[in-house]
């Protein structure tokens, strides 16, 4: 008599054999700290280890990218998931675009390349809410505009920016965390949208104008800050503007960035413990800044920091957790070149001394 086979069939121990290899396979490419998934890091919660709690830390050096082998100057940038992400920007020189995303990893001080941005663009702007980053226009890029999201491994094309902005340059962007728009101020280069404040809807996928700035400028630091948004300095006057969101009006405050006006700082760095980071820059001529400023909303007041270690202006960056990140920008305008050096400064500490 034949013996009745027992066991599994052969047939489901393969199956679940491969099961559990994509099971494992899943797992480990989850928790792997190295991995970008779509612009977002499992190791994104936590924060790089500063040498300097007194003043700035050099990091890793940015990737090299584009055929001039070099860092990103005049790009984008903007924090998403807990990383810092450059976008674009120029090379060698401003006829050489990039298309390169690099994605800053505070945790392990480390660099990823982020999803390839659709067009060789620089001087556009960047900003991002919870789960999507938003960048408009910059030379290169026409009126175009796209979004990447957190769970995304490609570009999305949004609805084309008004032709006003065709190839602008140093406006700026800053998205309301809390809501479902983004706004844009200001040009660097195109006069007649220069004083323009343009609000994007994430949802609705259209713009719509607002009242006009009181007067124009472009590659200026601004943020938000309950409902409010403060536009500092930029290449036309070293003034504090405010911006309500719920009445549609702008202010110009009694407070001037110290020295005179200076551009090209980070666009949008953000606000911690009330404060707004100014970073570096430059003014008309060859004169690069590496002064740290913070623009104290409470007391409408600038405060000096510490001086950032390299003078440079065109940087990008912003603050995440307790830290204020910079990295490239340029150095020198006869010859200039997209930097690759990074540095981060410990804002709890240098509050806490600001205010002893």
């Amino acid at each position: 008599m034949k013996r009745a086979e027992s066991g599994i069939p052969s047939e489901s121990k393969a199956a679940s054999f491969v099961m559990i290899l994509i099971l494992v396979v899943a797992l480990l490419w989850f928790y792997s700290p190295a991995q970008v998934k779509g612009g977002c890091s499992r190791a994104a919660s936590g924060q790089s280890r500063l040498s300097n709690p007194a003043g700035y830390t050099e990091l890793a050096a940015s990737p090299t990218v584009g055929q001039g082998h070099t860092g990103q100057a005049d790009a984008g940038s903007g924090v998403l998931c807990g990383n810092l992400y450059v976008v674009g920007g120029y090379g060698s020189s401003s006829d050489d675009s990039l298309d390169a995303v690099s994605v800053y990893s505070p945790a392990e001080n480390t660099w990823h390349s982020g999803p390839q941005y659709p067009v060789k663009a620089w001087g556009m702007a960047c900003s991002a809410t919870i789960i999507s980053l938003f960048c408009f226009g910059g030379v290169g890029a026409g009126v175009r505009a796209y979004r990447l999201d957190a769970s995304a491994f490609t570009w999305t094309r949004l609805k084309d920016m008004p032709m006003g902005y065709n190839n602008s340059q140093g406006h700026v962007a800053v998205a309301d965390v809390n809501d479902s728009r983004v706004f844009i101020m200001g040009s660097s280069s195109n006069l007649g949208v220069n004083r323009t404040t343009l609000v994007y809807d994430t949802v609705l996928d259209s713009y719509a104008k607002k009242s006009d700035m009181p007067y124009g400028s472009g590659w200026f630091t601004a943020a938000m800050y309950q409902g409010r948004i403060y536009t500092i300095g930029g290449t036309l006057s070293n003034q504090v503007l405010m911006y309500i969101t719920a009445n549609d009006t702008w202010k110009q405050l009694p407070a001037s960035l110290p020295g005179p006006p200076r551009f090209g700082m980070i666009r949008n760095p953000g606000v911690f413990s009330g404060l707004i980071p100014i970073n570096d820059g430059k003014k008309g001529g060859m004169t690069f800044y590496k002064t740290t400023y913070f623009y104290d909303i409470a007391s409408n007041r600038f405060i000096k920091g510490p001086d950032s270690l390299l003078a440079r202006d065109g940087i990008s960056g912003g603050v995440i957790g307790d830290s204020l990140y910079l990295v490239g920008g340029r150095s020198d305008l006869n010859a200039p070149r997209g930097l690759t050096f990074a540095e981060a400064l410990n804002l709890t500490y240098a509050v806490s001394k600001l205010s002893s």
